[in-house]
């Protein structure tokens, strides 16, 4: 699946949760884990990587990650720095979005997503730190053509996972009932496209509510969903600020880890 998986920290113990689902990842994989830290000062580097070096060990995760701590303040350009090293790498974050650590993991996720140019596995506050698993994956889609990004995504993590993909679109509460809408017909021609990708079973779902995060999430966790996949924009604009807020939504809503993808 991936080359390398990156973990930002930050020294928080809610930052390092991450690490958890990243390793076994890895081992699933046969790839390597990078954990990263900026630090403001540089007579800071060398005690924060043996601080780090020694949580690796305690995990007994020295044959499968590397600890790499930088004099860098702006986190977000050293992840991924260190992303754009692989052609296929992936970024795996917790974020809380409140306390001391929504400054670090709030917004300094969202700026991370912003600057990445690859996919990234987000853990919400309500998400357990497990890696996916062979549960249903979800990916939402919109008549939009960003949503085509989440695609082969979802489709090659519902392989590797041996798991369901279920294509999922949100319409408005006073639209007519599927398959008398637009939304039925762009789940059903989606669904079909990504199973032809995956050669397997795929399910899909039109949602009427107009919370499309409320909708998302709730649909997650009735289905006992492993991850949510969703596509959000790369440019910035209203359009990207309000797909935008529904991912970050969803990731501090959702009870299972959201893949945010990068549209055009």
């Amino acid at each position: 699946m991936y080359e390398r998986i990156i973990v930002p920290v930050d020294g928080s113990s809610t930052a390092w949760e991450a690490v958890h689902p990243a390793v076994g990842l890895a081992r699933r994989w046969g790839c390597e884990v990078v954990v990263v830290s900026g630090v403001g000062r540089e007579s800071d580097v060398d005690a924060v990587w043996r601080d780090l070096e020694s949580l690796v060990g305690a995990g007994g995760w020295h044959d499968r990650v590397e600890v790499r701590v930088q004099h860098e303040r702006a986190v977000d350009r050293l992840v991924a720095s260190v992303a754009d090293e692989v052609s296929n790498g992936l970024v795996v974050l917790s974020s809380t979005g409140r306390g001391r650590s929504a400054a670090i993991l709030g917004s300094v996720a969202e700026s991370i997503l912003r600057r990445l140019r690859g996919p990234a596995l987000v853990y919400g506050p309500k998400a357990p730190r497990q890696p996916p698993d062979d549960r249903p994956v979800v990916v939402a889609v919109t008549s939009d053509e960003v949503s085509e990004a989440a695609l082969d995504p979802a489709a090659a993590w519902a392989v590797a996972l041996d798991a369901v993909p279920w294509v999922v679109t949100v319409g408005e509460p006073d639209q007519p009932m599927p398959p008398d809408t637009a939304e039925w017909a762009l789940a059903s021609t989606t669904a079909e496209r990504v199973r032809r990708r995956t050669g397997g079973v795929v399910e899909f779902e039109t949602l009427r509510d107009d919370d499309p995060v409320e909708a998302l999430v709730g649909f997650a966790a009735d289905l006992g969903a492993g991850m949510l996949v969703e596509a959000t924009h790369a440019r910035t604009g209203l359009h990207r600020l309000r797909r935008g807020s529904v991912t970050m939504g969803c990731v501090h809503r959702a009870s299972c880890p959201v893949l945010v993808v990068r549209g055009e």
